[in-house]
């Protein structure tokens, strides 16, 4: 199975708990492949309200989020 963009998951056996989405294509940028991760939404520190995603919206979150956008990793399928 090949990810595509607005995909969500997890990383299994790391210490990284988050829960991180693609923003982009895989099969037509496989040389830059965006991701960014949810973080549970605490307001009043500088969270953006308009950002805010419910467990609803996404399943696979545990708790109401918003996307850590300063925290944005590149990946390659190479």
């Amino acid at each position: 199975m090949t990810a595509k963009g607005g995909d969500a998951f997890r990383l299994v056996g790391v210490a990284d708990r988050h829960t991180w989405v693609v923003l982009t294509d895989p099969p037509q940028h496989a040389d830059q492949i965006l991701i960014v991760s949810f973080t549970s939404f605490t307001p009043g520190i500088g969270m953006d309200d308009a950002c805010v995603v419910e467990t609803s919206e996404y399943s696979i979150l545990a708790n109401r989020s918003c996307i850590y956008y300063e925290d944005i990793k590149e990946l390659s399928l190479k």
